[in-house]
């Protein structure tokens, strides 16, 4: 088939690759590129660097207006593919194509919508996500299935190891839906009615830990803005990312919450909580790298007894 691809993320490369593979990728849009880094170097995002290297056409417009539609237009492409662009599309994109808009959703819709369905969904505590290739409308995330697969979510993982392998699972799936739609075998399924988790794009805010909660939720937290924006807390005046955690149940005589109440080079930083005690075992100070909990007390004087901001 012939096929239009819009994405910007990382997530979107195995899709691309699928379709560069397997269809005939005529244009691939994204958005443009944007400063990065410290020096606010002009850097192309996954896709267009992909896009480049595999000398792919690509159109990177501020906005979707009424230019790019008519050069995509002027394509005759049989299908849009949507895989993490960032933008909605316009009504007159959802039909600019014989079989429309299809977008490859990292959750199992209609439970989480929005930009970042995989992050909220270990915050939530959810015990298994999955892929959901459905047709796009003009409501968010609204759109009929085409297909749905299910997978258990890790205990360990974090949002970026369940996001990278559901990249892979996401084209996979989005490859067995083109078939579908190419066969006229698709079937639609209508989004059953009721409520929602808008999973709205994650804040550096989001990432702050609230060691009033208990063990399970602040373990989920960690798990769930990392690596993106990262949990965080402040020790010592310093604002120090954690990078992993590890949950040990414990009861507390008098209220410590938040609290460092053991130190073990071993183990790491134990901090209190309402249910235990939270151990960071990997974490990044300030302008630095990230690294163990040990290689940190080395360098930095954390004592018990000093309290997380």
């Amino acid at each position: 088939m012939k096929c239009i691809f819009m994405g910007s993320a990382e997530f979107s490369i195995p899709s691309l690759e699928a379709l560069c593979t397997h269809h005939s990728v005529q244009c691939v849009v994204t958005n443009p590129d944007k400063p990065a880094g410290r020096g606010k170097i002009i850097t192309a995002n996954p896709v267009h660097a992909y896009a480049r290297h595999h000398a792919l056409p690509v159109e990177q417009p501020e906005k979707l207006d009424e230019k790019i539609i008519h050069r995509l237009d002027a394509i005759q492409a049989d299908v849009i593919v949507v895989v993490a662009y960032g933008k909605l599309l316009p009504p007159a994109l959802l039909t600019l194509t014989p079989y429309g808009a299809i977008n490859v959703h990292p959750s199992l819709l209609p439970k989480y919508r929005g930009a970042a369905p995989v992050p909220w969904s270990i915050i939530k505590g959810e015990h298994e996500t999955g892929i959901s290739i459905q047709f796009l409308t003009e409501q968010l995330d609204c759109g009929d299935i085409i297909i749905q697969e299910k997978t258990p979510i890790d205990p360990d993982e974090n949002s970026g190891m369940l996001l990278h392998r559901l990249a892979f699972s996401g084209a996979d799936c989005l490859l067995r839906a083109l078939t579908d739609i190419e066969q006229n075998t698709v079937m639609r399924i209508p989004q059953p009615p009721g409520t929602y988790f808008y999973a709205r794009k994650l804040k550096p805010n989001d990432g702050k830990i609230v060691w009033t909660e208990n063990l399970t939720s602040l373990y989920n937290h960690v798990r769930g803005v990392s690596p993106v924006p990262g949990a965080w807390t402040i020790i010592g005046g310093k604002r120090i990312k954690i990078i992993s955690v590890r949950c040990e149940e414990a009861m507390h005589e008098t209220d410590t919450r938040g609290t460092v109440v053991r130190i073990e080079k071993l183990k790491g930083i134990g901090i209190s909580v309402p249910d235990g005690i939270l151990w960071i075992t990997e974490l990044q100070p300030p302008g630095k790298s990230v690294m163990t909990a040990q290689s940190f007390l080395n360098g930095y004087r954390v004592q018990v007894g000093d309290r997380c901001e």
